[in-house]
């Protein structure tokens, strides 16, 4: 919805929130696909295979890494002020 009613606005009003919006959506992305990845993993291998066990500590490993990223992500898109808002 933003990108279809940025136009609308001021470009740099936009620009900014766009861009914070995309990098939470990219960093919700990464954590929802390690989520999907390890269920898939689990319905594929069985949930007693050991690469299925694997996988999972990897996937686990893998979104505690990113989580600084995804706290980063989202103080900088709740600071943001939309863009369709009152300028300042």
């Amino acid at each position: 919805a933003t990108e279809f009613f940025a136009p609308l606005f001021a470009k740099k009003r936009a620009r900014g929130y766009r861009k914070a919006l995309a990098v939470l959506q990219e960093e919700l992305g990464a954590w929802n696909d390690a989520a999907v990845a390890v269920r898939l993993a689990g319905e594929l291998a069985g949930v007693e295979s050991p690469a299925a066990a694997a996988f999972s500590g990897w996937a686990a490993a893998h979104g505690a890494s990113r989580a600084a990223a995804l706290d980063t992500a989202w103080r900088t898109f709740s600071a943001t002020r939309p863009f369709w808002g009152k300028s300042r």
